[in-house]
């Protein structure tokens, strides 16, 4: 069972803080669970610039649903450094919407409708998996 406090500790954490290396599983991950990853470090980003908090009920469901355990989502794996980076991304992308002189109204209207446009109702992170 994934805890979801480490997990959203975790990404958030990751949001500022590029990770590196690959552990354990490297080359065991399915192409979907890659996929999953980055999506799932995508929307912990845009949901907490959004809204200030975080889908935690959805996240898990969707990485256990995939097959993916605390390890992967913890330790030093592909899973984690792909969810690392998009979210480093996302964050690096706000960070220049700031320099940019975008208001900090506009970017959180435009983090919330790319987080509602990607990672909507029904937890679209992955198909019939939601809060």
């Amino acid at each position: 069972m994934i805890d979801p406090l480490r997990l959203m500790a975790m990404v958030l954490a990751a949001g500022c803080l590029a990770g590196s290396g690959a552990g354990a599983r490297a080359g065991t991950y399915t192409e979907e669970q890659m996929e999953l990853a980055g999506k799932v470090g995508a929307a912990v980003a845009l949901s907490r610039i959004c809204n200030g908090t975080v889908p935690t009920t959805a996240v898990v469901k969707a990485l256990e649903a995939s097959g993916l355990t605390e390890q992967d989502v913890l330790g030093e794996t592909p899973i984690r450094e792909r969810m690392q980076n998009r979210a480093s991304a996302v964050m690096l992308a706000t960070n220049s919407q700031k320099e940019s002189g975008e208001s900090q109204a506009e970017i959180v209207q435009s983090a919330c409708e790319s987080f509602r446009a990607n990672f909507g109702p029904n937890g679209s992170l992955l198909p019939g998996v939601s809060d």
